[in-house]
């Protein structure tokens, strides 16, 4: 049997419980079609316009989700843990044939914990460097302060040198 952008969309459709071909912005669909996307290039090979075509959408739409796989921090590790059991579902360097039920269900769960892992990971990664811009406007703000209140400081002992020159000219 020759895989077909249909054959994945339906089983997009069927994981995922979200209808891909339905014109509609919600994040579970959109979600489905970025898999759907990304199987059909991993899986196909097919044109841009083929993959849109079997969900309504134009070549352009297709780069889009491309380029939304990669972004971690916008889409949910649900949406990678659907993509994974599709992929190794269809994909032909997964020979497991030569395990038994057990083996290849703990494979399964490893991969799926290390990728939920990954992104708890990610996440941390991203909120450490978030702290570290807010350290390095932080140092900015305190050294900004510094110098404004050593330019006081200056400003106000020219105004008492200033004082004291008029006191020595009165007394």
């Amino acid at each position: 049997m020759k895989l077909t952008t249909k054959i994945i969309a339906d089983k997009v459709i069927e994981v995922t419980g979200c209808n891909i071909r339905y014109n509609n912005r919600e994040r579970g669909i959109v979600e489905g079609r970025i898999i759907y996307a990304r199987l059909c290039k991993l899986l196909v090979k097919s044109t841009k316009k083929v993959i849109g075509k079997e969900i309504g959408k134009d070549h352009s739409t297709i780069i889009h989700y491309d380029n939304c796989w990669y972004d971690d921090e916008k889409y949910s590790s649900s949406m990678r843990l659907d993509f994974n059991k599709i992929y190794d579902l269809y994909s032909v360097n997964n020979d497991v044939s030569n395990l038994k039920d057990d083996e290849v269900r703990e494979l399964i769960n490893s991969k799926d914990l290390l990728l939920l892992r990954n992104e708890e990971l990610t996440r941390k990664l991203k909120n450490i460097k978030a702290r570290l811009r807010w350290s390095d406007n932080s140092k900015q703000n305190i050294l900004e302060k510094n110098l404004s209140l050593n330019l006081r400081n200056k400003d106000l002992e020219r105004q008492v040198r200033e004082l004291k020159v008029k006191i020595v000219k009165i007394v």
